[in-house]
């Protein structure tokens, strides 16, 4: 008896006969999708990877606006050349231990600040109390103190910020060291516009948050803050802003800014 032919019967016969030829195609299928599926969840890791690369060794913010008090950070608000809610870094001294040229800056990290600012820790803590101080390892070896260890007593000769400059008299401090941080300040020197900037007034030093300068000293202070992403494409007037290149340390991937002014 013959069998009658059905759309299901040619199929089945069909599958049988074939079944190596549809096993590799089903196997394709699903290797496209795994492949479909894993190439942005890669993509998204290797940018979460970069991106977490760039904050360690330059901080999460965009940018870092040099003698803050100086500058129209509301004229930058309003225009929308930099985002609200920035933080700042408290500049309070200049300090070395033989050669004033091979010091750095000393100053503190207020809350905002140190979550922007993304300082990594080698070894330690970041100071809490009066008399503690924490230091970049790169500093530590041009101050002399390679051989430095947690908890030595470390003296260095200071002389008072005076908001953007420094005093003329010097004092010694000494300190406590409590933690040795990764490189941030020679990151930074690498990719300033104006790197003597960078390194007479961005500290590598930290010392307890709401340490005061000397007396007769008044502390500087340096913004960090993000920015938009259409920054460049912003206008203002940057005289009105007394803002100029020498302020600006772009940390967003080392751009440099480009944002027209006017007046």
């Amino acid at each position: 008896m013959n069998r009658k032919l059905t759309i299901q019967t040619i199929a089945m016969g069909n599958l049988k006969h074939r079944r190596r030829q549809y096993v590799s195609l089903v196997f394709g299928i699903v290797l496209a999708m795994i492949f479909s599926c894993g190439v942005p969840f890669f993509l998204s890791c290797s940018r979460a990877s970069r991106e977490e690369l760039r904050s360690r060794e330059m901080g999460r913010q965009d940018v870092m606006i040099l003698d803050a008090p100086e500058v129209n950070l509301d004229l930058l608000y309003k225009s929308g050349y930099l985002e609200e809610d920035p933080g700042f870094l408290h500049v309070i001294s200049y300090g070395w231990t033989d050669e004033p040229q091979k010091g750095t800056a000393v100053g503190w990290l207020d809350e905002r600040a140190a979550q922007l600012y993304y300082l990594q820790i080698q070894e330690g803590r970041m100071p809490q109390n009066p008399g503690e101080i924490a230091i970049e390892h790169s500093t530590l070896l041009r101050l002399g103190l390679e051989n430095a260890q947690i908890g030595d007593v470390v003296t260095l000769h200071e002389t008072a910020a005076d908001e953007t400059g420094y005093l003329a008299q010097t004092e010694d401090h000494t300190y406590t060291l409590v933690g040795i941080l990764e490189n941030r300040k020679s990151n930074l020197e690498r990719t300033a516009i104006d790197r003597r900037n960078v390194t007479e007034k961005v500290p590598s030093a930290f010392v307890a948050p709401g340490t005061q300068p000397a007396l007769g000293g008044k502390e500087n202070q340096i913004a960090l803050a993000y920015r938009p992403q259409n920054y460049e494409e912003i206008i203002f007037s940057w005289e009105e802003a007394n803002l100029d290149y020498s302020h600006e340390i772009n940390t967003d991937y080392h751009k440099e800014s480009m944002c027209r002014s006017v007046g």
